[in-house]
């Protein structure tokens, strides 16, 4: 890993995601789909690069990147959370991946904080993240800023060479009158 001296680094800056950020952002996913981070099976070339971008740039909320030293270190996004089922509307999903130079710099938990901030402002209620069961670094991640694991579906990630768990984690926002 080529972990850059935090002596050399420059502040965090965290902007509102560009179309020019894509291939930025597909190199961060495709590098979580190297670590089997997530539940792609093979990278994005740059045709579905392209497609898979398009369509999270569509989507998202909000699609956030993080900056150290003029380069995206990390990206974030909410998504509708159940898309098109108006009673889970106040509930939103929480993504985000970070560059493996980056890691362990703050710029998830960074992320995080914005991500739930925006959502709160678009009266959100609560949100969940949804990852692999062995993706450790973001499940302590998530604990560390409030989320809880509410649901566990064991084994049902296939890899060639492992099979892992999906955790639905969850953190309440925001309690309106209607909650208890």
């Amino acid at each position: 890993m080529n972990q850059i001296p935090t002596s050399k680094l420059k502040e965090m800056m965290i902007r509102v995601a560009r179309e020019a950020d894509a291939g930025e952002i597909i190199e961060i996913m495709n590098q979580a789909i190297d670590d089997q981070k997530n539940a792609y099976l093979s990278a994005l070339d740059d045709e579905s690069g392209r497609v898979w971008f398009e369509s999270l740039f569509k989507k998202a909320s909000s699609l956030l990147v993080v900056l150290m030293n003029d380069k995206i270190c990390g990206w974030g996004s909410l998504t509708a959370y159940r898309e098109s089922r108006d009673a889970l509307s106040k509930n939103v999903e929480i993504t985000f991946y970070v560059h493996r130079d980056y890691r362990r710099m703050g710029v998830g938990s960074t992320l995080i904080e914005h991500l739930e901030k925006t959502a709160l402002e678009n009266d959100k209620k609560n949100a969940v993240a949804i990852l692999l069961d062995d993706n450790i670094e973001s499940e302590i991640l998530l604990k560390k800023n409030g989320c809880k694991v509410l649901g566990h579906f064991p084994k049902v990630a296939y890899f060639t060479n492992k099979v892992c768990g999906h955790f639905y984690m969850w953190k309440v926002l925001a309690l309106d009158h209607l909650q208890s």
